[in-house]
């Protein structure tokens, strides 16, 4: 079923617009409406409200200029960021909204002039305001976008938070409220030792901590580069209703509404803009066992194992459901398992064990032989120098009764090792269905841009894992890529579709979009004459290391200010990365295209930011003129002995990853985890570190343990 129309798709929660009262005043912004198809475009009406109470003024806008939004591909070239929100999704127009629309952009404009009281107050100046936008069709309400306009007051530099991987889930806070109550613990384990790690909680606690750094205004906005949410649904059944999934909760934790409002601990909503980009556990419907990934919880393995998955579900459900894939993979075989000889065999062995005619006549066929053993010399002598002389009406009917036995045996015996990872297999079930309350409520795009202080970020999907459920039936075993089985597996790090580029989600190339937006980009920059940095928010890293070879670079590289080389062969650099066309991503990060490699037409990027694989990792990357082509170091950049702000400019651009708010792991054992990053006036970066949250709310340099 379509979704309700008219309504607001841009600006939105997750990609707002920032403007100081002169900007909105002079230029306005794009408002993007999605309109019934076959009527006339409004008339619309739009009233700002602050997005909390005596914290700005109501003003409402004039709509003017209206354009319907046709092209559905890249442009010959952007002349403006704006456009980026102009390339409606394919998934969006088709799918979410089943054609039924149009998409109408218009020119807002506040109707009169506002003033200083647009702003908020605190710690004793003006603040940046957060305001929801109300649209009307006539005199009917057509609906509202939550903090989709930040009112900004002019200031100097630019701070920001990147934060990823929140992983929110409504069975948290049931696990966190439930468990000491009902979870028996080993008689070894003390219970004061069970420290639940609530990811909501981790959220709620960062929420209070950044509203505190935009009451002193030293936060302007948060970068948030996936894995919202956990997983979509709250359990697996297929009834689904609108909102009611993950991505409810964590509207609820970042606007401070429904259940968030009479919650003791609630800190009231996110009082800052977020810009969101989409993780591949945004694109998952069904929750995973606790007891596969019991560290992240902070549990052990054996009180994990007593969680309740499927609290949501009635049993019959999560049978049929299971019983689905079950037969899926049965009649399918594997793609993936098809790759190595047992894989072939066990899939084989299996669905021939399975047909009627096996189960029918091999059993009558033994029987025959052994009862007829005096007609066939060969045979009869072969079973007397086993068991010696027999009766032969005897062992005929034991063949007849004892080879089914022995073939159900063989066949429960393969079942059973197919059904332990059933469960497994549908947790990383994805699709784009599970972004569909992500796409009308919070972002309509997978990928777009913005300006803030000067600056340009770039918001890319990386889309879902690279192995999903679906994949291990259908002719996804195409799409694959340089997939190793090592670091594609549940709780490692998947690597994911980004960059792919025959893409049926959007009709175009990520790379392409990126190439134009570097030509935008350098066209405004060498007009304005200034220091403009360069960002790229991404969910799965462009570089990763497995755990050992992490930690050999580590030390290999000490605290060396430039880092180490990463010979090619020495070290897996795509260990749980982006899959395909990471040279076009590291030639065009370094102001370069792969086509013309000696030529650099293009800025370079500053700094890469992503997550994914829940700790701190830090790489550069250099052009190697011998070699003509990127070059990999890795370091650590930022930490206690680095030289940060000095050695910059030298040594970007760089591709941190940025531990997870939500999940606890052994490299990074006290989240929430965020990185500050700080620029001046002049549009020097002062700092990037990874911050950690002490006890009592307050933030220090994250004290990570070495791999």
């Amino acid at each position: 079923m379509a979704a309700d129309l008219p309504r607001i798709l841009s600006p939105n929660l997750g990609c707002p617009f920032i403007l100081s009262r002169e900007e909105l005043q002079s230029e306005g912004f794009d408002l993007i409406v999605a309109a019934k198809a076959g009527f006339p475009a409004g008339p619309f009406s739009l009233k700002a409200r602050p997005s909390f109470e005596n914290e700005g003024k109501d003003f409402s806008f004039e709509l003017s200029d209206p354009q319907e939004l046709t092209e559905g591909t890249l442009p010959a070239r952007f002349k403006s960021i704006e456009e980026t929100r102009r390339l409606i999704s394919t998934t969006l127009q088709v799918a979410i909204l089943e054609e039924q629309a149009r998409f109408i952009r218009y020119r807002a404009k506040p109707r009169s002039s506002p003033g200083d009281e647009i702003y908020r107050t605190a710690g004793g100046g003006l603040r940046s305001a957060l305001y929801d936008l109300h649209l009307r069709e006539g005199e009917k309400d057509a609906g509202a976008v939550f903090h989709a306009l930040c009112l900004r007051p002019p200031g100097e530099g630019l701070r920001f938070i990147h934060l990823t991987d929140l992983h929110v889930a409504l069975r948290n806070d049931l696990y966190a409220d439930n468990i000491k109550e009902n979870v028996s613990l080993p008689d070894f384990q003390d219970p004061e030792k069970i420290r639940f790690n609530n990811f909501n909680e981790n959220l709620r606690r960062f929420i209070a901590h950044a509203n505190a750094l935009a009451d002193k205004g030293e936060l302007d906005l948060v970068l948030l580069t996936g894995d919202l949410v956990d997983f979509l649904r709250h359990g697996f059944q297929e009834r689904e209703y609108y909102g009611g999934n993950n991505f409810r909760v964590f509207r609820d934790l970042i606007l401070g509404t429904g259940p968030e409002r009479i919650r003791k601990n609630s800190k009231g909503g996110l009082k800052v803009p977020l810009f969101t980009g989409t993780g591949n556990h945004d694109w998952r419907f069904f929750p995973y066992d606790p007891g596969v990934s019991h560290k992240v919880f902070g549990l052990s393995k054996e009180v994990a194992q007593q969680l309740d998955l499927f609290w949501a579900d009635e049993q019959e459900e999560i049978s049929r459901k299971s019983e689905s894939f079950y037969s899926q993979l049965l009649r399918e075989g594997s793609p993936i398992s098809n790759k190595t000889g047992w894989g072939k065999l066990i899939n084989w062995g299996l669905r021939y064990l399975e047909k009627w005619q096996v189960k029918v006549l091999t059993p009558i066929s033994v029987s025959a032989l052994v009862g007829l053993g005096d007609k066939f010399p060969l045979f009869g002598n072969w079973i007397k120098g086993g068991v010696g002389p027999y009766d032969n009406f005897f062992w005929g009917a034991m063949a007849l009764v004892g080879i089914p036995v022995i073939l159900e045996g063989l066949t429960g015996y393969i079942k059973r090792i197919i059904r332990k990872r059933i469960f497994d297999l549908m947790a990383i079930e994805a699709g784009w269905p599970a972004l569909k309350d992500y796409f009308l409520t919070v972002n309509p795009f997978f990928n777009y841009a913005f300006r803030a202080g000067g600056h340009y970020f770039l918001m890319l999907d990386t889309g879902h894992d690279c192995v999903r459920a679906q994949l291990l039936w259908d002719d996804g075993d195409k799409k694959l890529g340089p997939v190793s089985i090592l670091d594609n597996t549940i709780g490692q790090s998947p690597d994911s579709m980004a960059f792919y580029d025959i893409n049926e989600y959007y009709p175009y190339s990520q790379i392409g979009w990126i190439e134009r937006l570097m030509e935008l980009i350098g066209e405004e920059t060498k007009k304005e004459r200034r220091a403009c940095r360069i960002f790229i928010g991404v969910h799965a890293p462009p570089a990763n290391l497995s755990w050992d070879e992490a930690r050999k670079a580590q030390k290999e590289a000490g605290d060396q200010p430039g880092g180490i080389l990463l010979p090619k062969g020495e070290y897996n650099i795509r260990y749980g990365t982006i899959n395909h066309y990471l040279s076009h991503f590291y030639h065009l990060c370094l102001g370069r295209t792969e086509q013309t490699p000696g030529e650099e037409p293009y800025p370079r990027v500053d700094m890469v930011l992503s997550g994914h694989a829940h700790w701190k990792l830090e790489f550069r990357l250099s052009w190697d003129e011998r070699k003509k082509g990127p070059a990999v170091y890795y370091g650590d950049f930022t930490g206690p002995a680095a030289k940060f702000p000095k050695d910059f400019d030298s040594y970007r651009p760089f591709l941190f990853q940025t531990p997870g708010c939500g999940p606890r792991e052994d490299y990074s054992p006290s989240p929430p985890y965020f990185r500050l990053v700080e620029i001046d006036k002049g549009g020097e970066i002062l700092s990037a570190a990874v911050m950690e949250l002490g006890g009592k709310g307050g933030a220090k340099k994250a004290d990570l343990p070495d791999f």
